[in-house]
């Protein structure tokens, strides 16, 4: 893929320049409050080169991905665009790239997004995968739609991906990243990771797969906050919960289980920017973004975090 001459946004010539990178998730309110998702814009400001804000998460309605990465971009500090596959066809997956750009917003993060629970009154489209929607993006970019048509004013973006260094699956875990890498993913960002162990030894399947660098690797991993918490983390696909951080979470009050659980996030960031091959971490915290610089410090990540 042909990359722009000058980086399109300060995470863009963050990966030019191989720089550490910390980027983090900022939920979007199930509601029309601008107001909390700006507050909680500014407390990540500063802090962290750039903040996800997701689409659709859990398959259900909150504040659309591009309004709400406006906001984060008026507070000073920029989003990354999730984009995912299962609600609109190709035409509205075209047309909010474009308008992403128009608003200056920048990176994206393509997904294909969870398909809905059996019985969902939700209806999935499923026109295109990630794959096919950084393909799509890719070719905007050169001034082309997917139907051949030419376009006036060709998008600026940097695009990523995600990646699942448990899947069951080699094709999920490593092919499959390889195919994203040549539809012009520049970085992925992996599934919460709390095996440090066994997300090292994936990162070696992908070196010997030729992969690691391009894109860059960015390890994702949170605090639990709470036991309602972690009965999530065990249900997500993909997720290895080693059985020590049970151990250390187990029978503790909620005030001892939020903190142990940050201390656990900052060790496990800690370890995991310490690995070869990391480029950076992104961090999880929903609607609990308040800890996230406190976590950076206690990784030992603060320094580390420098806007271009």
């Amino acid at each position: 893929m042909r990359v722009p001459a000058e980086p399109v946004s300060a995470l863009d010539a963050a990966l030019r320049d191989g720089r550490f990178i910390v980027t983090a998730e900022l939920t979007s309110p199930p509601g029309a409050d601008a107001a909390s998702l700006r507050r909680r814009a500014r407390l990540l400001r500063g802090h962290v080169l750039a903040a996800n804000v997701p689409d659709g998460q859990a398959v259900s309605a909150h504040m659309a991905p591009l309004a709400a990465a406006r906001l984060v971009l008026e507070e000073g500090l920029e989003p990354v665009l999730t984009m995912q596959c299962r609600d609109r066809n190709r035409l509205a997956l075209q047309s909010d790239l474009i308008g992403a750009a128009a608003l200056g917003v920048a990176n994206v993060l393509c997904l294909t997004g969870d398909t809905p629970a059996e019985g969902s009154p939700v209806p999935a489209v499923f026109d295109l995968d990630s794959v096919a929607l950084m393909g799509a993006a890719t070719g905007l970019m050169a001034g082309r739609f997917l139907d051949g048509g030419a376009l006036r004013a060709p998008p600026r973006l940097l695009l990523g991906a995600a990646a699942h260094p448990f899947d069951e699956s080699r094709f999920q875990r490593i092919e499959r990243l390889g195919a994203k890498a040549a539809a012009g993913a520049r970085f992925v960002q992996t599934q919460y990771i709390f095996d440090v162990p066994g997300f090292a030894a994936w990162l070696q399947e992908l070196r010997a797969a030729g992969l690691g660098r391009t894109p860059a690797i960015l390890a994702s991993t949170g605090p639990l906050r709470s036991p309602r918490v972690l009965g999530f983390i065990r249900r997500l696909p993909g997720v290895r919960l080693p059985a020590a951080i049970e151990q250390r979470l187990a029978g503790l009050s909620d005030t001892a289980f939020a903190e142990e659980s940050l201390a656990i996030c900052a060790e496990t960031a800690a370890a995991l920017a310490a690995l070869p091959g990391v480029a950076g971490i992104h961090l999880l915290a929903p609607y609990w973004e308040q800890r996230i610089p406190e976590i950076i410090a206690a990784a030992g990540l603060a320094g580390r975090t420098a806007r271009a």
